[in-house]
């Protein structure tokens, strides 16, 4: 019995997923160090469930780190004041906001990447609706039965409005998960 295994790592969105080679020391840790990736700022998954540094690899094993989402803003918290120092001042703006109080103009074109974990994410240009049921159309995803829905690393439903920039991430959902 050979102790070689591979694994494919990488941050997702953003990097092609890289193959690496692993005797001995089979953990997560070992796996990005060789890969060169920094898990800092990362939520680390292992087929398909949260996983730690020390998380011990098997053969043909998937490592994503995904971006960790940063605070998201309460409705109302919306601060741009349009004259581009955030002071709550609107001063020698003649600009109106029309994005109300989500920055969100159900007309505007949305750019977002979707795709399944393992395996690759698309571009796709969202006109009017921007939910990510719409953005499931557009990508012809079609069943997501058993698959856990992220947007910017946070778990979402299909009714979560998108922006552009979002990344949607469709990750298996783990066995015995609790819904």
């Amino acid at each position: 019995m050979s102790d070689f295994i591979k694994v494919r790592v990488g941050v997702l969105p953003g990097s092609a997923l890289q193959e690496i080679g692993l005797v001995n020391d089979r953990t997560v840790r070992k796996a990005l160090e060789l890969a060169g990736i920094v898990a800092d700022g990362h939520q680390i998954r292992v087929r398909g469930s949260d996983a730690t540094l020390e998380t011990i690899l098997e053969d043909g094993d998937t490592v994503a780190l995904l971006k960790k989402a940063k605070g998201a803003m309460a409705p109302g918290e919306y601060t741009d004041d349009h004259d581009g120092n955030d002071d709550g001042n609107d001063a020698g703006d003649d600009s109106s906001n029309d994005y109300g109080d989500y920055g969100h103009d159900a007309d505007a074109v949305v750019e977002i990447r979707i795709g399944k974990l393992p395996g690759t994410m698309e571009s796709h240009t969202l006109n009017g609706d921007h939910a990510v049921r719409d953005a499931l159309e557009a990508a012809n995803i079609g069943s997501i039965e058993g698959w856990e829905i992220r947007v910017q690393g946070q778990t979402v439903d299909l009714d979560y409005e998108l922006e552009s920039g979002d990344d949607v991430v469709l990750l298996k959902k783990s066995k015995g998960a609790l819904n």
